[in-house]
């Protein structure tokens, strides 16, 4: 598992969203470990991800790295934190349970509109890891080897092949019929054999 080195600060993260800026940094902290463990670490696969986390313990990242963390990194993880942080707000564990978060003269969103925002968030955030994908493929035989490089250990990670998550289970394409319109059809005209389906160019 990652260190605790965190690829963005705080104070970096209320400068450049529209966080207010009396946001406890002690809620915000374990928000961004949790993404990027969750999300950048996939993102980047293992390899990567502990390059740039040994460049920050070392104080010592710099030049494609550094590019990498600055151009590219800080939008995604801002924009993922933002999209996780509407319910670390509003939700606070006290000595009495758990709580919501209500101060005086401010009234708390309803959850449909809680949902939007961080729906919104969160497309701002795939944007951004699309760019850094392609900006990694066209870059990591050059300057990034680490991308490339084959981990074999159980608790390893390789860089994700998708910028954007979904909720819903589309299903194999095997599971359906076989039709002009599906990949299989198309792949068979190609001549190219699919595990379930033989080829039928007449089809």
């Amino acid at each position: 598992m990652s260190s605790n080195a965190l690829l963005i600060s705080p104070k970096t993260f209320k400068d450049r969203t529209p966080a207010h800026t009396n946001t406890d940094d002690k809620l915000i902290y374990p928000i961004i470990k949790v993404v990027q463990d969750f999300r950048v670490r996939d993102l980047l696969g293992s390899a990567l991800f502990a390059k740039l986390q040994d460049g920050i313990d070392n104080a010592n990242l710099a030049g494609d790295y550094l590019t990498l963390r600055d151009d590219y990194l800080i939008d995604v993880m801002i924009w993922l934190v933002m999209a996780e942080m509407p319910d670390t707000l509003q939700y606070q564990y006290a000595n009495i349970g758990v709580v919501i978060n209500n101060a005086d003269k401010t009234q708390s969103v309803d959850v449909a509109k809680l949902n939007e925002l961080k729906s919104k968030y969160k497309s701002y955030a795939e944007h951004y890891i699309k760019a850094t994908m392609q900006y990694l493929r066209q870059n990591a035989k050059d300057k990034f080897p680490e991308y490339l490089q084959v981990i074999t250990t159980l608790d390893a990670v390789a860089p994700t092949g998708t910028a954007y998550t979904c909720p819903i289970y589309l299903g194999d394409e095997s599971d359906y019929p076989y039709d002009n319109y599906s990949a299989r059809h198309r792949e068979a005209n190609k001549g190219i054999v699919n595990n379930n389906y033989p080829i039928n160019n007449n089809v």
